[in-house]
């Protein structure tokens, strides 16, 4: 199997709009986000704003919502995609992101003896009603 150099590997992800122009995903993934602005669309209406096909935008819509960049919301006929805004704005306003980058995490600090996993050497579940056990653990033949 012969593999393709790295110049001719960026064609992969080039998306070709309604108009013919050559756009790559980052592009067309920026472009989603910005049509979809502060709106709920669904994904038909999505492509129709961007000008591409069905398809591409729904590929790249489930990359933006696996990545956390757009949220979806189904209804009863069709899935809604929209950015979901800040969520608490008065958490931003009393802790700052610098103060929160000011804080450095120094290492692991969680310590965990033998004492604090469970026992697993018996079984977890015997039905008590039929009075039948396991006879693996109870020594029975």
């Amino acid at each position: 199997m012969k593999y393709d150099s790295l110049n001719k590997q960026h064609r992969l992800y080039e998306y070709t709009l309604h108009d013919g122009t050559k756009i790559k995903r980052f592009e067309l993934s920026n472009l989603i986000l910005d049509a979809i602005g502060d709106d709920k669309l669904s994904g038909e209406e999505v492509s129709k704003k961007v000008h591409t096909d069905y398809q591409t935008a729904q590929h790249i819509i489930r990359g933006l919502v696996t990545s956390g960049l757009l949220y979806r919301e189904k209804k009863q006929r069709y899935t809604v995609y929209y950015k979901k805004s800040n969520d608490c704005l008065l958490a931003d306003l009393l802790t700052p992101k610098s103060i929160v980058d000011s804080f450095v995490r120094t290492g692991n600090d969680i310590k965990r003896t033998l004492d604090d996993s469970l026992n697993i050497s018996y079984p977890m579940n015997v039905n008590h009603q039929y009075r039948m056990g396991n006879t693996v653990y109870e020594g029975g033949e």
